[in-house]
């Protein structure tokens, strides 16, 4: 008789609990436009080039913005290390454009964009961004020439 009192107090006790949970939240969507100019990545004559576009998933921006090109466009995965989460790639012809939709890993804490341009000049060839957590984010990336302009908005 003991433990049936036991049981029954504690799953009421439990029953009034569950509300506190809440529900699990919404995954984080990020939405990408990615648009390639006319005159995107031009070769030795001066005539456009189809880029390659990574788009990775991040806990932390340090070993990307850090990094060399020539590692992370031939050893990625061992440059960006325990960072990198996830990873998508798209080629872009000049005067194209496609779309991303990226269902954030909930480690993610920031989208690194990179392009492997035929000849990168500083860092134009990356860009960083946080992710809005719970949110539907939307990212524009423009790549002109041989550089990239990524902007941000969250819903």
């Amino acid at each position: 008789m003991r433990n049936a009192k036991r049981v029954v107090f504690w799953s009421l006790a439990s029953l009034c609990l569950l509300p506190l949970t809440g529900c699990p939240k919404e995954p984080t969507r990020v939405s990408m436009v990615m648009n390639a100019a006319a005159n995107v990545n031009p070769g030795a004559n001066g005539q456009p080039l189809s880029v390659v576009v990574r788009v990775y998933q991040l806990k932390d921006k340090g070993r990307l913005e850090s990094a060399d090109y020539n590692a992370v466009w031939k050893s990625d995965k061992e440059t960006l290390s325990d960072d990198l989460l996830e990873r998508q790639e798209r080629t872009l012809e000049p005067g194209t454009q496609d779309t991303l939709e990226i269902r954030a890993n909930p480690a993610a804490n920031y989208i690194g964009v990179v392009a492997l341009f035929r000849n990168p000049q500083g860092d134009s060839w990356r860009r960083v961004i946080p992710v809005g957590k719970g949110k539907t984010q939307k990212v524009n990336l423009s790549l002109q020439e041989q550089n990239i302009v990524l902007t941000s908005s969250g819903k």
